[in-house]
């Protein structure tokens, strides 16, 4: 797997506009989005929230998250990743630090806390591993522990979206498009990808292949093959399956492998 701490910053970051592509946090993340112009909101577990100016996004590991942007107006953000183990690590008898980062929230920083944060930051060229990262999320965690903070909402609870999400976490391997899932459920494709799309604010499809991919994630890293993978995944062929991949993530199965590998 990959650094189970590491911290990065990129620059004149940009996405086609009212273009949403989801993927599963592989561990538990902290999002700073700056120097950012139009809105931008951000999507989690089927919530689409609107960010502002010094706002930190939460993230835990295992939820579906991707950014929406009105323009192509190019922003820069903080990446860091952590294990769900350090949240506890810094808690004290007056701060519950695993408690206050039991679900994905956004904290809304004050002046005080946004110079913190930038401070933080401020060194940072592209990324950073390790000890170094370990450092820097720690200061990031502690900053946070004294801000507003806002629970986000988690998937609808109405009984139909719990079937569909059930349903992809019993088959998500066996079913290969949204009319699969439809015909599995009793329903008609066309009713119940409006429903989806309605109810969790993407596609039924483009939430399928997320789920596909990050069980294809997992299959990598303990080893298997681009080819067994994208088969057992349920793609139609190894081509598929890079090309999907590669959209999503910007590079091949094996250029991501090689890099965790590296790493």
């Amino acid at each position: 797997m990959k650094s189970s701490y590491r911290v990065s910053y990129r620059d004149n970051v940009t996405h086609s506009p009212n273009k949403l592509r989801i993927h599963a946090s592989d561990s538990s993340k902290l999002y700073y989005f700056h120097k950012s112009e139009g809105k931008m909101r951000f999507f989690i577990d089927g919530a689409l929230t609107e960010l502002n100016p010094g706002e930190v996004i939460y993230v835990k590991k295992g939820s579906f998250t991707g950014t929406l942007k009105k323009s192509k107006a190019a922003y820069a953000r903080c990446v860091s990743l952590f294990p769900e183990g350090l949240a506890a690590f810094l808690s004290t008898a007056d701060t519950d630090t695993a408690q206050l980062l039991s679900d994905s929230a956004v904290f809304r920083l004050d002046e005080d806390g946004i110079r913190e944060y930038e401070s933080i930051i401020s060194s940072l060229d592209k990324e950073v591993r390790g000890v170094k990262a370990v450092e820097l999320i720690m200061r990031q965690l502690l900053v946070l522990r004294s801000q507003e903070c806002k629970k986000l909402d988690g998937p609808p609870n109405d009984s139909l979206t719990a079937k569909i999400l059930n349903k992809l976490d019993e088959e998500s391997l066996l079913l290969g498009s949204a009319a699969e899932i439809a015909s599995a459920l009793g329903y008609s494709q066309n009713y119940l990808s409006k429903f989806f799309k309605q109810k969790m604010n993407i596609s039924l499809h483009d939430f399928l292949i997320a789920k596909k991919l990050f069980i294809a994630l997992q299959m990598l890293t303990s080893g298997k093959s681009v080819t067994e993978t994208a088969y057992t995944c349920g793609f139609s062929g190894t081509s598929h399956f890079i090309s999907v991949f590669r959209a999503h993530y910007g590079k091949t199965p094996r250029q991501y492998v090689k890099e965790i590998v590296e790493n």
